[in-house]
């Protein structure tokens, strides 16, 4: 009877620690894949490095982001933080 409780505890345990911390994280990530999936030239966006900047040329992996007038810097897309959206 002992271990049939150890046993339950260990299931709850890793049930509770899946939905408070592995699944938040994927639907993070998922959401995130999306975000990069729809850029579109034209669109403003942070960075990782926390610039802000906005599509110039997207490729299949990396894309060109005008920072400033004169300055446009090719980086991947996944450096892409978020989408600034125009009401921001």
């Amino acid at each position: 009877m002992g271990s049939g409780w150890l046993i339950l505890y260990m299931v709850v345990i890793t049930v509770g620690f899946y939905f408070l911390a592995i699944r938040p994280q994927q639907q993070a990530g998922k959401k995130h894949k999306e975000m990069i999936d729809n850029l579109r030239v034209g669109d403003k966006i942070l960075s990782a490095a926390g610039m802000f900047g906005e599509i110039t040329f997207i490729g299949e992996d990396r894309m060109l982001v005008k920072f400033a007038e004169g300055v446009i810097i090719e980086m991947s897309r996944t450096a892409v933080v978020r989408k600034i959206e125009d009401d921001e």
